[in-house]
């Protein structure tokens, strides 16, 4: 039975990462709070290898240092589900983006277990253990931490090894582990975890789609991602989403102006109304041909075009069913239109092209057809 302990003494950790050092693979997960806060609160740290496995105190006084030298060696790879909140929390304590990358709730997508599958079902449907789910709200900041949930926190890593290992062999078998290089490189991207001020506008709806509007709402939601990492609090918190909605199309210059603002307080006006005056002024005097203006969603008005579309969406469920693999990890409808009106595609290249691209030029070209037969899709040469 591989070890387990709590790592709560700079010994301990020293004697840790000795044996860590062995592996040429690391199971990591994190504990961590983000509601009150801009940056997580990094609460406990979990790693495992074939031979130990430990829950990391990070809220004492250890110098991990040492543990975040090993965890950035480009020759271990290190193994994570659902990878993307760990690594940004790593990027925060290094500066750069742990490489080489297992994730194992991508490559379960090319087993065919579906998109986004939980780490407590890929253990079941993998392993054959079901997991506890006890400790999933509990608060990782308190101390002392109980057996139970140093017992949750572990089992976090101890069957992710497990996983890894034998998603590896199955991938290794269908001769698929190489398709996971292209999403690992989208993964370890640093530019996705820098705020960029397209980035912090996704999702929030602008009526006024004018260019002035636009630039102004890109401008206020980079000058409150920048407030709120100087207060380290949640960017809702400085001020909603409505709120910065309201601010990019009426363009206030004054106090007065927002009296009638519901969305926009008096004690926000007070405390940054100086700069957000500033921000909408400078974009009143930008000549308009400097003006930034929001991207139109490239649709195909084409019929011809709007079918094959359809077509190739079909044809993709058909290929992802019949090999076992979550439609998404081929492509998402961006891949799809785009390679359909001969724009750069992640269809167009390696093995997705393989697996469907030559078959969607093949429809495109009409060499191949789709049809019903005995209640299934099929595709055939006309």
């Amino acid at each position: 039975m591989p070890q387990k302990s709590l790592i709560t003494t700079q010994a301990q950790l020293e004697s840790l990462i000795d044996t860590l050092a062995k592996s040429d693979f690391l199971a990591v997960d994190t504990e961590f709070h983000r509601e009150k806060t801009y940056f997580p609160e990094l609460c406990l740290i979990q790693i495992a290898s074939n031979d130990v496995s430990a829950a990391i105190d990070p809220l004492l006084d250890l110098d991990l240092s040492l543990l975040l030298e090993l965890l950035s060696d480009e020759k271990r790879t290190k193994v994570f589900h659902a990878a993307r909140q760990d690594l940004e929390i790593f990027y925060q304590l290094t500066g750069s983006v742990l490489s080489p990358v297992f994730d194992t709730q991508i490559a379960a997508m090319a087993l065919g277990f579906g998109d986004q599958i939980s780490y407590v079902n890929l253990v079941e449907r993998v392993l054959g253990t079901r997991l506890s789910k006890a400790q999933q709200l509990t608060n990782w900041l308190r101390r002392p931490l109980s057996d139970q949930q140093l017992r949750y926190a572990l089992d976090d890593v101890v069957y992710l090894r497990a996983v890894y290992s034998e998603i590896v062999q199955r991938l290794e078998a269908q001769d698929r582990l190489s398709w996971l290089k292209e999403e690992e490189s989208r993964l370890i991207n640093p530019a996705a975890f820098e705020s960029n001020p397209e980035g912090l506008i996704k999702g929030i709806r602008l009526k006024d789609r004018s260019a002035k509007a636009y630039t102004t709402l890109l401008h206020l939601a980079t000058w409150r991602d920048q407030a709120a990492r100087a207060a380290n609090c949640p960017r809702h918190h400085i001020i909603k989403d409505d709120g910065l909605t309201m601010l990019a199309q009426q363009r206030p210059t004054s106090p007065e102006q927002t009296n009638d603002m519901r969305m926009v307080s008096k004690d926000f006006i007070k405390k940054y109304g100086d700069d957000i005056f500033k921000i909408i002024t400078d974009v009143n005097n930008t000549a308009d041909d400097e003006l930034k203006k929001p991207t139109k969603v490239q649709r195909s008005n084409d019929e011809t075009n709007s079918l094959v579309l359809k077509m190739a969406q079909l044809l993709i469920a058909y290929k992802a069913e019949s090999e076992q693999i979550t439609p998404r990890l081929i492509a998402n409808s961006a891949d799809i239109q785009n390679f359909v009106i001969g724009k750069p595609s992640a269809l167009e290249s390696g093995w997705r092209y393989e697996l469907v691209g030559k078959d969607i030029e093949q429809l495109i070209k009409g060499e191949l057809a789709l049809a019903i037969k005995e209640g299934k899709l099929v595709s055939f040469t006309p």
